[in-house]
């Protein structure tokens, strides 16, 4: 199987993923890399993650740890992935922009190619980042949208005199 199909795949599932799951798996590839680094003649990370974690087992104690690496990274990065999602001025945002019109799966690939090609990070690094931005992404619009609704449908009400504030 090509590694853009793999990635896709391993994309979908991810993404089915809670953000809690996500964020100990972030943790757990980033303390995996600086394990394989020092000790192993390979990164296990330069591989596409084809199974998802078992979250039961990094639950606990294990599993506050490995957040707690996880947020330490993601606040390093914080302002540049709020850049390549957001600001029409960055180099790469037209290319997720792009994405984010076709799919959220689609989008979760570009993001994660632009992750891996921007930083030069692992691939098993780029499919739980792009999960995790893409979810935030998607979870906030639909958050907004939902309040945006509500006001309408208040506004509606007061209009028809169904609301008495």
């Amino acid at each position: 199987m090509a590694i853009a199909d793999t990635m896709k795949s391993s994309l979908k599932e991810y993404a089915a993923l809670d953000d809690n799951a996500l964020l100990i798996e972030l943790g757990r590839q980033l303390e995996s890399i600086e394990t394989d680094f020092n000790s192993k003649d390979h990164l296990s990370a330069a591989l596409v993650p084809t199974v998802k974690p078992d979250t039961a087992a990094l639950a606990g104690p294990v599993g506050d740890k490995l957040k707690k690496i996880a947020w330490q990274f993601l606040n390093r990065f914080n302002r540049t992935f709020y850049s390549i999602m957001c600001n029409p001025d960055d180099p790469d945002y037209k290319a997720i922009h792009e994405g984010w019109k076709t799919s959220v799966e689609n989008l979760g690939f570009v993001l994660a190619g632009v992750l891996g090609a921007h930083f030069g990070w692992l691939p098993a690094l780029v499919v739980v980042l792009a999960s995790l931005l893409v979810k935030r992404f998607a979870n906030d619009v639909y958050h907004v949208a939902c309040k945006l609704w509500l006001g309408e449908i208040e506004d509606l009400e007061k209009r028809a005199g169904v609301l008495s504030h």
